[in-house]
């Protein structure tokens, strides 16, 4: 994927009611192909993440174990 961050803050409000970590679904974050910061979903959470032009960052696949469970988060990008 050639899509990379910007320079800007990037921030994650969790919604979710209840996840479990062996569902997948984490935000990672990559640079210099290396995974810098993995973010769990917990609930009402708030987190604040300072990007540059070297990141790259994703959402991991939900697998089959989350079954009926949905992950909810907004996400809210100020760019540099």
């Amino acid at each position: 994927d050639k899509t990379k961050e910007e320079l800007g803050i990037r921030v994650i409000i969790e919604l979710t009611e209840s996840w479990n970590n062996n569902f997948g679904g984490y935000n990672s974050f990559i640079k210099n192909n290396e995974e810098i910061l993995r973010i769990n979903p917990v609930k009402n959470s708030l987190t604040v993440i300072k990007t540059d032009k070297e990141m790259k960052s994703f959402v991991k696949y939900i697998n089959h174990k989350a079954k009926n469970y949905k992950r909810i988060f907004l996400e809210l990008k100020y760019i540099l």
